[in-house]
């Protein structure tokens, strides 16, 4: 495995506009269990292309056929709401193709912000707004 530079997380990474995690990747060390080596942010400009190249080459990504280039990828936005029956706690959710959905619930504190951190990591388009009784 070749080497990454500079290192996610690291003070020369976060200076050049990394967003990969500082805390998870010990401020460039690396991960403390060694797998993975580096927790990446998938829109980190820094490294966002490094970390395509290698999932392509793993065979995790496909690139889009030719034909694929110009259609946009159907995304439907997931959606942010207090939750109604528990004061405080924030739901995203989101509805795939197939009808299939996915709920997160977040309580505590900060738990509005940490739900739309959640919903642009995961997501990327989201919308907010609340629910009538």
């Amino acid at each position: 495995m070749q080497a990454v530079t500079p290192e996610p997380g690291s003070l020369q990474a976060v200076a050049q506009g990394c967003t990969c995690s500082t805390t998870l990747n010990r401020h460039g060390k690396g991960t403390l269990h060694g797998q993975p080596r580096f927790y990446y942010d998938r829109k980190c400009p820094v490294h966002k292309i490094e970390v395509e190249q290698r999932a392509q080459n793993a065979g995790e990504i496909i690139p889009p056929r030719h034909d694929d280039k110009d259609k946009p990828a159907p995304a439907a936005p997931a959606l942010i709401f207090a939750d109604q029956l528990y004061p405080g706690d924030w739901r995203v959710e989101w509805i795939d193709d197939n009808g299939k959905i996915e709920v997160a619930i977040f309580a505590g504190p900060r738990a509005h912000e940490r739900a739309i951190r959640y919903a642009d990591r995961q997501y990327g388009l989201f919308k907010e707004g609340s629910l009538d009784p």
